[in-house]
């Protein structure tokens, strides 16, 4: 920072308001009023050398435009742009109205993480550019740092949430985990909410029926993981089979097992190339009453993770519907004497041709063909809508629900 403060005039015109270096929400019209009548006994802005970035003093700024004055007396400070909002809030927090503290800990946080691609700061440096002490950074960083991290781990909420559920208070829970009674306030209040979701989900729609179609894909799992579904449809699988266990063999982002969750704690195993297993060389333990499966369709969609069992990945369409056969047997052994194993799937157009692997599944002739539903595409996806291409596009998915029993 540049403590040696140059006062000298400015032309409005040429200053720059970001509101995304500003730590207020909004102007206060009260203060402006004031300092319309005072405006010469009104300290001077500050404002980034380089950028004509101001700082400090956008009421003062707004009080002399609607005075009609073009210039204003500014002191010239000089900070590194992605210091910006630290430096505002510094100068900010000093005088005038009140700055929100969660804005002022969201970017402690922001600083100590290294935002943008910026390296982390300190916490000592992070107390200079803010001008606030090095205790209050430290807690900050405690409560916020540990609290997102404590949020990201499913495990972990889930296993809070239980405690919870048991009778635990959610202040001692907090402790358990070594974060506040407000973190577990807030997990357990997302968890009523994605239970009143699948409440009324239910109430409104109706017998599961062959054609399924969600308007969106709700809060479970991660929206950006890539070729995941809606949990409203394993919302819907297992409140129509009932299971007390369930297998997700290629779990992606965990949305199986964070619907399976919120319907009661059902037992759940997932797994995923990601993690380790290979489905294709490997074998799951154990048994259960519902198994989903949402392999990748041959290659309409790359998942880019380097294993020669990725299935996104076979050299050809027959090399992926025998590796897709192989993977289909070993599952079946692992469904318990009532269970169903379901298979989400579709047949994606490469080559102008269409890849007929729903087909393919049930002709493999492993098990007997319980239901089959149409799953609709909501919306436009880039892997099965083709826009203006002189061909039909793809806009469904099949749920392929096969019996224990083999043939």
């Amino acid at each position: 920072m540049d403590e040696d403060f140059m006062f000298e005039k400015a032309n409005i015109g040429d200053l720059n308001l970001d509101n995304s270096v500003w730590p207020r929400s909004t102007l206060n019209e009260e203060a402006i009023e004031r300092y319309r009548d005072c405006l010469e006994e009104l300290p001077p802005i500050v404002v980034d050398r380089e950028t004509m970035t101001v700082l400090d003093g956008w009421h003062r700024v707004e009080a002399h435009r609607r005075e009609g004055v073009e210039t204003i007396s500014v002191k010239y400070d000089s900070c590194a742009p992605h210091l910006f909002l630290a430096r505002s809030y510094a100068l900010n927090a000093r005088h005038g109205l009140p700055v929100d503290n969660e804005e002022r800990d969201q970017i402690v946080v922001d600083l100590r993480q290294g935002k943008d691609g910026y390296d982390p700061m300190g916490q000592e440096e992070i107390a200079k550019i803010m001008g606030i002490s090095q205790g209050r950074v430290s807690q900050v960083i405690t409560n916020l740092l540990g609290a997102n991290i404590f949020v990201g781990d499913k495990p972990k909420v889930k296993e809070a949430i239980r405690l919870y559920l048991s009778g635990m208070s959610q202040e001692k829970v907090g402790g358990r985990f070594s974060v506040t009674q407000q973190t577990i306030s807030s997990v357990v209040r997302d968890y009523s909410k994605r239970k009143d979701l699948i409440s009324e989900h239910l109430r409104s729609r109706g017998h599961l029926k062959s054609v399924v179609r969600y308007s969106n894909r709700g809060p479970w799992g991660d929206a950006k993981f890539p070729g995941n579904t809606s949990g409203y449809l394993l919302v819907d699988l297992i409140d129509y089979y009932q299971p007390k266990s369930i297998l997700d063999p290629m779990e992606g982002s965990g949305t199986t097992g964070d619907v399976a969750f919120d319907m009661g704690d059902i037992r759940y195993k997932g797994l995923d190339l990601l993690s380790g297993f290979d489905l294709v060389g490997d074998k799951p333990e154990g048994e259960y009453d519902l198994i989903f499966w949402h392999p990748p369709y041959h290659d309409a969609i790359d998942y880019d993770i380097t294993h020669p069992n990725n299935l996104s990945r076979c050299p050809s369409l027959s090399d992926y519907l025998d590796k897709l056969k192989l993977c289909m047997a070993k599952l079946l052994d692992h469904l318990s004497r009532e269970g169903h194993l379901c298979i989400l799937c579709s047949d994606p157009r490469k080559d102008g041709s269409i890849q007929p692997i729903h087909s393919a599944v049930i002709s493999f002739n492993l098990a007997i063909l319980d239901a089959a539903l149409v799953k609709l595409i909501e919306g436009r996806s880039r892997y099965f809508d083709y826009g203006n291409a002189p061909f039909i596009p793809i806009v469904h998915e099949y749920v392929l629900i096969f019996f224990n029993k083999r043939v």
